[in-house]
């Protein structure tokens, strides 16, 4: 049986989000980057509306669109990695899934 080390691995070194909602990390890569929501959508292949979904947090981002996105942005590790905890925090609009 392997024993745990001995002190806590160190955190990485990327700054909390605290604060931070996946859409907003994403409209302002988005905006630093000079694109659109049109332009994003269509060079990630994604919906127009889906990029405005996640945006403005009506949508759950998943690993597929996150792959997509931090393709066409140029996503750093460390960008992915707030976007990430971002998603581990995000909780479903009130009223959950309209689709019904």
């Amino acid at each position: 049986m392997r024993r745990p080390p001995p002190h806590p691995l160190p955190a990485p070194a990327v700054p909390p989000v605290t604060g931070d909602s996946i859409g907003a990390l994403l409209r302002g890569l988005r905006r630093n980057r000079k694109l659109t929501q049109t332009a994003l959508a269509e060079a990630a292949g994604l919906s127009l509306s889906g990029i405005g979904h996640i945006e403005y947090g009506r949508s759950a981002l998943n690993v597929t669109t996150l792959w997509r996105l931090s393709i066409v942005l140029g996503l750093t590790d460390a960008e992915i990695v707030r976007i990430v905890r971002a998603a581990a925090n995000w909780n479903e609009p009130p009223g959950g899934d309209d689709r019904e």
